[in-house]
């Protein structure tokens, strides 16, 4: 069932879970015990995913909703609705499942592709990904 529901259904049952603690059960197994964060963070991967469906641009543009920073994993963006704050929180959540390599490798390939100035353009950091917190 599971692989039949979208994203936004997911984002929207999550936020109205009634119960905290099934919401900080669902968040803990993601890595996280801030069921905030978490939830903007499912949020911010609706509407990213929803644009990429929609052949919307992401260079030079900022998403309509902001990821949360994560102070406990000290992952603080200087901008919260960039394309590098959500690629950054899908490297988050993947690592806390142990599929977050394949990421990190596309988006290195990319950046030897195309320079890092199209990366900046995404927002992410000059030296990414040197320094980086949460790749």
């Amino acid at each position: 069932m599971s692989e039949c529901v979208t994203l936004g259904m997911w984002s929207r049952t999550f936020k109205i879970l009634r119960d905290p603690g099934d919401k900080k059960a669902i968040a803990a197994k993601f890595g996280t015990l801030q069921v905030e964060v978490f939830e903007s963070w499912l949020h911010t991967l609706s509407v990213l995913r929803n644009m990429a469906a929609h052949h919307d641009r992401f260079l030079m543009r900022k998403l309509s909703v902001a990821s949360r920073n994560h102070k406990a994993l000290n992952l603080t963006f200087a901008d919260n609705k960039s394309v590098y704050a959500a690629l950054t929180v899908i490297h988050v959540l993947l690592d806390s499942i142990g599929f977050a390599s394949a990421l990190r490798e596309r988006l290195v390939f990319v950046q030897k592709t195309y320079g890092a100035g199209l990366m900046q353009e995404l927002g992410f950091p000059n030296q990414w990904p040197k320094g980086a917190e949460g790749w």
